[in-house]
């Protein structure tokens, strides 16, 4: 029996070694009884409306998800040392010095080590003892906590995308239709990089430069291509809710992957860009529904 309830206290140091070691640490060692939170609604509610732009979709869809933004205060109170504190340590008290008496006092001192692991028992239970008695603490705490409530996950009555000037409803499902979708493609087209020009035929027979002074009648053979012109790109994608307006920015990378991923023939492009374009609206409260409470 002791032999039993000594190898279970060896896996663990004694309870007034763990309270020291966690106090040292800056830590409390110390449980919170009888815990009592109460959460309060503190002001500056916002709303917003989130619209996102999936670049690897085949299909044009704008994803919209709207949200209450806000913070609680959140009351604890709370006490330690309390009656559980005072039982634990008691209990832990009554097997420590048991153990040390039993490893000192019986024929198991007869053991190497065992000595020293009684002597350590023997005063970690003095030391529980003592914690038996610390005073009880009452914590008061007051914490601040980000509160989001998700409202909805359609797309509002009145976003408009604006394509190259041109305004295209979006319905609730993100979709532009069937000419909103063909406005896309040529917007897209329009950003992509034209067919290197063909090289010209090289001239038969060796280039001779003309002499100095002589009227030129030669030209000199292409042996490469042309250098390809900058591609200017299209004006950009605006996104339109309640009169303000947003960009939903696109690079070329960004521009390239979506033509891509609409047109698989097309080359790839570098995988090394976002997966999303968006846009954020601050709205007012109320817009998409109402203020969420507790």
């Amino acid at each position: 029996m002791v032999a039993s309830l000594g190898a279970m206290l060896l896996t663990s140091t004694g309870c007034f070694t763990t309270w020291a070691t966690t106090r040292l640490a800056g830590k409390s060692a110390a449980w919170d009884e009888k815990v009592r939170e109460e959460t309060v609604p503190l002001p500056g509610i916002s709303e917003r409306l989130v619209v996102a732009l999936p670049l690897n979709a085949e299909t044009f869809r704008l994803e919209c998800h709207s949200m209450q933004s806000a913070k609680d205060a959140v009351y604890r109170t709370a006490y330690r040392y309390g009656s559980g504190w005072k039982k634990g340590t008691a209990i832990m008290f009554l097997l420590e010095a048991a153990v040390g008496t039993a490893l000192l006092a019986t024929s198991a001192n007869e053991k190497p080590g065992n000595v020293a692991i009684g002597a350590f028992f023997a005063a970690d239970a003095l030391g529980t003892g003592v914690l038996f008695f610390v005073p009880r603490k009452e914590i008061y705490r007051r914490d601040e906590k980000p509160v989001t409530t998700d409202i909805r996950s359609d797309c509002p009555d009145g976003l408009v995308l604006d394509i190259a000037g041109e305004q295209f409803p979006v319905d609730a499902a993100g979709r532009i239709g069937e000419i909103g979708n063909a406005a896309f493609d040529a917007w897209l087209e329009a950003g992509q990089p034209a067919p290197a020009p063909v090289p010209a035929p090289a001239q038969a027979g060796p280039y001779v430069p003309p002499a100095y002074g002589a009227p030129i009648t030669q030209t000199a053979p292409m042996t490469a291509a042309v250098a390809q012109a900058p591609v200017a790109l299209p004006g950009p994608l605006l996104i339109s809710f309640q009169g303000k307006t947003q960009e939903l920015g696109l690079g070329y990378i960004d521009r390239c992957v979506m033509n891509h991923a609409r047109h698989p023939e097309t080359a790839p492009c570098s995988s090394t860009t976002n997966t999303l374009a968006t846009a954020l609206f601050e709205v007012p409260v109320g817009t998409f529904g109402t203020v969420a409470t507790n």
